[in-house]
C-alpha cells in the first residue's frame, strides 16, 4: 500500500484513492501564496485556490468548477475588484490573451 502523506498532518489516504488525491491537491493549492485559477478552452473554470478568492474579495463557496469566465467576472465586478474597464472590454481583452 502506498499512502499520501502531508508532512506533519499524517496519512491522507491511499495513493490509488481518487478522493485522497483530491484532498491532497486541494491542500497543496491552498498552501500557495499566489492566487490561482485555470480556465479551459470554453472559458470554464477548471481549478482555483482559496487565495484567488481572497485576492478579489470573493467567497470561495461562490466559485465552482464549470462556471464561466463571465460569471467569475460578474462576481469580481460586484465585489468591486474588477479591472478598471467595462466588463465587455475586459472579456474582449481576455480573448486576445487566451492561450
Amino acid at each position: 500500500m502506498t499512502a499520501l502523506v502531508d508532512q506533519g498532518l499524517g496519512v491522507w489516504g491511499r495513493a490509488d484513492d481518487p478522493q485522497a488525491q483530491v484532498r491532497l491537491r486541494d491542500r497543496a493549492l491552498d498552501k500557495l501564496r499566489q492566487g490561482l485559477c485555470v480556465f479551459d478552452g470554453q472559458r470554464r473554470l477548471l481549478l482555483f485556490n482559496r487565495r484567488y478568492a481572497e485576492m478579489y474579495d470573493l467567497r470561495p463557496e461562490d466559485l465552482w468548477i464549470g462556471m464561466t469566465l463571465e460569471q467569475v467576472a460578474d462576481l469580481r465586478y460586484a465585489a468591486g475588484t474588477g479591472p478598471d474597464m467595462p466588463k465587455t472590454e475586459y472579456l474582449a481583452w481576455r480573448d486576445l490573451i487566451w492561450l
